[in-house]
């Protein structure tokens, strides 16, 4: 069962952060769906090549959000959102967004260096010299603060190793200070020398975000809602600060093999996760809808959140390991499509995959959520990828999804 929803826009804004935290999800609005190029009705194509891609792939629940040029937003739904249940997705459920929140504390940072506050190819000893456990740091002395937002610093990953595993198994309610997850990588070998690789590791941003603190004198959340999130009305962009995670979808994993050794499928049991999504932080730390996630893509990629300058300098990108022709740039992916290049960025969170993708050629963003991280041949990163794309294809030529009847 397919189903729609378009969020209406919140004009009264709440003044305080916590409001935002305890916001129930509104009901939706009335849609606003107008005919795109060639006469197609753009939730009526996504729907057909959604409802193909769940066919195939099996997957419990999904949704895509879409903002098209002329900012027609809206969100189309298929499966469930609680398999116990049988609830169906909606485009008001939240799921764990992974990675892509990123995103807003790559744009946080690029604001402060707008602002004089940071500096891009300072090095980051400017900031955390004075720390007692810097030096302990792999290439520590060396690193700047491009390296960290472009993956080039040579830093592992804290979030694979098994003593933070095995930790997480242990006090799966336990809240983590950033120099405790910092302390999984202390004393390794770095990877590479800095500025001679690329390698992914949620660690770099763990290490920006100890910098925005030290430099405002704030939590990075603080900023995030006070400069992007209040200001831009998103608020189905929420924090996960603790176990309880307001309007989230059930995730599901594989219980045969997953990153934390779970047992059993849910993630999310009696409306709590069954450990504390707290410690990813700055590596993402965000749930969201669908939709929200395609309205801050155009936001961030052709909207004001950041001076043409930063934007510029967001896509002054570095070759990366995450597919053909795929690049990095601070905070960002980039890749090609049928359609043209692709901007934005992917995300994981057991029980949870996410894709947030800007056409740029087409100034048309989309995102997609699935409430599952049991992969398959036919559920996987390219899968996902290639669903948006062929809406994205759909959108700009007006022509008849493929395969949406196989």
């Amino acid at each position: 069962m397919i189903g729609m929803s378009q969020r209406a826009q919140l004009t009264n804004l709440v003044p305080f952060w916590i409001c935002l935290l305890c916001l129930l999800p509104a009901a939706p609005g009335e849609a606003q769906l107008t005919k795109g190029k060639a006469g197609v009705d753009p939730a009526g194509q996504i729907e057909a090549i959604l409802a193909a891609f769940h066919e195939r792939a099996g997957f419990p629940g999904a949704t895509i959000g879409y903002v098209l040029p002329d900012r027609t937003a809206g969100s189309v739904s298929v499966g469930v959102a609680f398999k116990k249940t049988g609830r169906a997705m909606t485009g008001d459920d939240r799921m764990m967004a992974g990675s892509t929140g990123k995103t807003f504390f790559a744009a946080l940072a690029l604001q402060l260096v707008d602002e004089d506050v940071l500096a891009l190819d300072e090095k980051i000893s400017t900031w955390l010299g004075d720390e007692e456990w810097f030096e302990r740091l792999p290439n520590a002395r060396d690193i700047t603060l491009r390296m960290l937002l472009n993956h080039t610093s040579g830093i592992p990953r804290y979030v694979m190793l098994e003593d933070f595993v095995e930790a997480m198994i242990e006090n799966p309610n336990r809240r983590w200070e950033p120099a405790e997850l910092l302390a999984f990588v202390f004393d390794h070998e770095p990877l590479f020398t800095v500025g001679e690789g690329w390698s992914y590791a949620d660690t770099n941003f763990i290490v920006l975000g100890a910098i925005i603190e030290k430099v405002t004198g704030d939590s990075c959340y603080n900023q995030i809602y006070r400069r992007i999130l209040r200001p831009h009305g998103l608020w189905d962009i929420v924090p996960t600060t603790s176990r309880d995670v307001l309007g989230l979808a059930g995730g599901y994993i594989d219980p045969d093999g997953n990153l934390f050794q779970l047992e059993e499928e849910n993630v999310v049991k009696g409306g709590r996760f069954v450990f504390n999504p707290q410690f990813e932080w700055g590596g993402g730390g965000f749930a969201s809808t669908p939709g929200e996630l395609a309205r801050w893509a155009k936001l961030l990629y052709a909207g004001d959140v950041l001076s043409a300058k930063m934007r510029k300098e967001m896509r002054n990108s570095v070759e990366a390991q995450l597919g053909p022709g795929s690049r990095y740039g601070l905070g960002m992916m980039e890749r090609p499509s049928e359609v043209g290049t692709v901007i934005g960025h992917g995300g994981y969170f057991p029980g949870y995959l996410t894709n947030m993708s800007y056409y740029v050629e087409h100034d048309l963003a989309l995102a997609i959520q699935i409430n599952t991280t049991k992969m398959s041949e036919a559920l996987n990163y390219a899968a996902m990828m290639e669903a948006l794309d062929k809406c994205a294809a759909t959108l700009v030529h007006g022509s008849k999804p493929a395969d949406a009847d196989e």
